[in-house]
């Protein structure tokens, strides 16, 4: 189920798929797939979450480039984000840590902003769930995921045009 769900989805990142799951299953972390369902038992937002002990008593959770969940939709951002805090909390949370794989902005080759993806509001209903945005930071860190990603449109390319 999480797997088709992924796969449907517009904005999923391959860390939210099952291979990857399998993958920190097999080096060994304590990973959880985390969904809700609609009234027709369809899944319909989810996220991988990876944890690692704190203090030995606590953890520390990961959705890396996740949750993966329709964003126009904010009631189901709220509720997803909502029951969300409440899963990681009866696991010992210490802190919960997302990097949604959502635009925010559009940049050109020369980092300069050429639009807005229009989901701005995001930031404002992290905040009021609780949420901390750390910023965007720029260049590489030996802990923090990458910030930007480079997408190029394939919609009618050839392979000659890709290459």
């Amino acid at each position: 189920e999480f797997g088709a769900f992924t796969d449907s989805m517009p904005y999923s990142h391959f860390t939210q798929t099952v291979g990857h799951y399998e993958l920190k299953l097999a080096e060994g972390y304590e990973t959880h797939l985390v969904g809700i369902k609609n009234n027709n038992n369809e899944v319909i937002a989810a996220c991988l979450l990876t944890a690692v002990p704190v203090m030995k008593v606590f953890k520390y959770f990961y959705s890396n480039r996740g949750p993966v969940i329709d964003y126009e939709n904010q009631e189901l951002v709220h509720f997803f984000f909502n029951e969300l805090s409440k899963y990681v909390k009866k696991h010992r949370c210490l802190y919960l840590h997302i990097d949604p794989y959502l635009p925010y902005q559009y940049l050109n080759h020369d980092g300069e902003i050429t639009g807005n993806a229009g989901n701005d509001w995001f930031f404002d209903k992290m905040s009021n769930l609780g949420f901390e945005h750390t910023g965007f930071h720029k260049g590489f860190d030996p802990v923090l995921q990458i910030r930007y990603h480079s997408v190029l449109d394939l919609k009618d390319k050839t392979a000659d045009d890709i290459i």
